[in-house]
């Protein structure tokens, strides 16, 4: 019972159409991060050689962007699209903090910092390695 009190005080109704097109667009993004950061072991080992591992990291680097952009700034939606106003920053957003922690979207972060740190900083530190690359 005690439980179930504690739930429903976590509980977060999304009523309107943007919200609910914001947890749709974290969610999406979300899932892709996560898709992104399960192969990037195959990504940083192979990073140097191929030129698709590159663009799936500008595009997970993107995507993390998109994300902390939309925790602080204003949004607004266009045809079902989350379109992020970048020149009106208003603090970070509660309930989107609260989306994005349900959907747990610290996760793919986190396992790609722990994961993926050796081989950054075998890449970093190989001097043969070009800085445009790095």
């Amino acid at each position: 019972r005690g439980e179930l009190i504690d739930a429903l005080q976590k509980l977060e109704i999304l009523f309107e159409p943007a919200q609910q097109i914001s947890y749709l667009f974290v969610e999406k993004q979300s899932a892709r991060l996560k898709f992104l950061t399960e192969r990037m072991e195959i990504w940083l080992s192979n990073y140097i050689e191929d030129e698709e591992q590159v663009e799936d990291i500008q595009e997970a680097i993107e995507i993390i962007e998109n994300l902390t952009q939309l925790l602080d700034h204003h949004y607004e939606v266009q045809n079902d699209t989350v379109v992020i106003n970048n020149s009106s920053k208003k603090g970070i957003s509660h309930s989107r903090q609260n989306i994005m922690k349900y959907l747990e979207t610290h996760i793919p972060l986190l396992t790609l910092s722990k994961d993926g740190l050796h081989y950054l900083n075998k890449i970093i530190l190989d001097q043969s390695v070009s800085n445009t690359i790095k």
